[in-house]
C-alpha cells in the first residue's frame, strides 16, 4: 500500500527531527 509506506517514512523523518531537536536541548 503506498500510502503506507508514505505513512512510515514520515514517522522516520519525524523521528529524526525530535531527535535532532533533543540534541539542541541537551546542548543548551
Amino acid at each position: 500500500d503506498p500510502k503506507q509506506v508514505t505513512h512510515e517514512v514520515e514517522e522516520g523523518l519525524y523521528d529524526a527531527i525530535l531527535a535532532k531537536y533533543e540534541e539542541e536541548w541537551k546542548k543548551a
